[in-house]
């Protein structure tokens, strides 16, 4: 006997419901991906704007980073006992929360920053990068996101299009895209105030058109075309250990000591002809290391603490101890012109964490850097797409804040979406 569903008016209550439901959820979806899409050309573009249109974009990765470590907080306490955190996100939050702990005492013990909003400033600093990343891995790798990672994908070949044909008029007839020459080449920079933060957002771009190689190939090579005419040091060296590793150890799903000893090699090669401004103590980012040593021997274990060596925020709040140092003799480290003080990485994470600060802060990249590669593997990503955002961040981590930079939200993001949505795209 059949029955209509007219004979059952429920059904058809619950079964317009389900439909409702439905395509709220739908629109709900497609909302998220237009406003996650709208953060990344936000964050791909976030210098230009500082350069070009107001100082008040300099703050968009940290407001983009504290956008999504709210959603991730409201989402963390919803009712909903399905959204936890992982063991990964819990032990990466955990060892964040032991180097900031270490960070403050520095700072109670010495208060060689009597300024504490710089240090409040730098605290934040210092933890975005890790607080964005873990936010938006937790926040999207649930989520079934189908058109996020073709829409950026899409905003990327726009912005390397105009990039490329920019690069070559430039180079040509001269557009003021460039500051200085090296090696006869202009070194490009395109709409953005330095090379360095032009040269980032080039490589998030790389990551995610390396998902699918074999049909983003003319986009790649933009990327190197463009990452090359930035002729920054960082860059080149990434260019030379990329094609490496596409090339040599195409099959990789792990790193390996021979792939970690070549690629250091190939990387060093490189970029030889940069390595005695970093390595000569007459040069500002020499004294920055060889004083960093200084500190931490004179700060043992925990070191000076936030906001007091080599942080950007210390151009402002300029500490008494980099008097004591001698910085003001040395070009670009002066309180009058601070312009190289913030140029350096782990010469800060040595001065302000100690010895025992490196340590954890060493510990924290080998467990990133096991997420990712395990991630990758799970979700199908090719490896190298996965691992290149990682080995920019590391070598660029040589000279300059890198973890601790304004483009290090956004190529968290990049990393998140090709870790989490590439399997969708495909």
């Amino acid at each position: 006997m059949t029955v209509s569903i007219m004979d059952n008016p429920s059904q058809l209550i619950q079964a317009d419901a389900r439909g409702q439901n439905g395509a709220n959820s739908f629109v709900d979806m497609f909302v998220s991906e237009l406003l996650i899409g709208l953060a990344f050309i936000l964050l791909l573009v976030e210098n230009a704007l500082q350069t070009h249109a107001s100082e008040i974009f300099a703050y968009l990765d940290e407001v983009i980073c504290l956008i999504f470590c709210f959603a991730a907080v409201v989402k963390l306490t919803s009712a909903n006992r399905g959204n936890r955190l992982s063991s990964f996100n819990k032990r990466m939050l955990g060892l964040t929360v032991l180097l900031s702990c270490i960070g403050l005492i520095g700072n109670a013990m010495y208060r060689v920053q009597p300024e504490w909003f710089a240090v409040l400033i730098d605290l934040f600093t210092c933890n975005k990068f890790v607080l964005a990343y873990v936010s938006m891995s937790y926040l999207l790798s649930r989520s079934c996101y189908t058109t996020l990672y073709s829409f950026c994908v899409v905003v990327s070949k726009i912005f390397l299009a105009l990039s490329v044909i920019c690069l070559i008029v430039n180079q040509l007839v001269g557009i003021g895209m460039s500051t200085e020459q090296r090696f006869g080449i202009e070194a490009f920079f395109f709409v953005f105030g330095h090379p360095s933060n032009y040269a980032a957002a080039i490589v998030g771009i790389f990551a995610l058109l390396l998902v699918e190689y074999r049909k983003n190939v003319l986009g790649i090579a933009g990327c190197i075309i463009l990452l090359v005419g930035s002729m920054r040091f960082k860059a080149l060296a990434f260019v030379a250990v990329m094609l490496f590793a596409i090339f040599g150890f195409r099959k990789l799903s792990k790193l390996n000591f021979w792939f970690v000893f070549s690629a250091v090699i190939v990387a060093i090669v490189a970029a030889s002809y940069q390595l005695d401004i970093y390595l000569n103590q007459e040069t500002a980012r020499g004294v920055l290391l060889t004083s960093s040593f200084k500190v931490a021997n004179g700060a043992f274990p925990f070191g000076t603490g936030f906001g007091t060596y080599g942080s950007d925020v210390t151009k402002e709040a300029y500490p008494a101890m980099y008097t004591a140092l001698g910085f003001q003799s040395v070009y670009g480290l002066s309180s009058a012109s601070p312009s190289f003080l913030a140029d350096m990485f782990y010469p800060t994470v040595i001065a302000q964490f100690g010895w025992f600060g490196l340590v954890l802060f060493l510990l924290m990249l080998i467990f990133w850097i096991r997420d990712v590669t395990k991630a990758a593997y799970n979700n199908g990503v090719f490896f190298w797409s996965a691992m290149s955002i990682p080995i920019y961040l590391l070598i660029a981590s040589t000279s300059e804040p890198a973890f601790f930079s304004s483009y290090s939200v956004y190529l968290a993001f990049c990393l998140v979406i090709v870790l989490h949505m590439s399997k969708q795209a495909k």
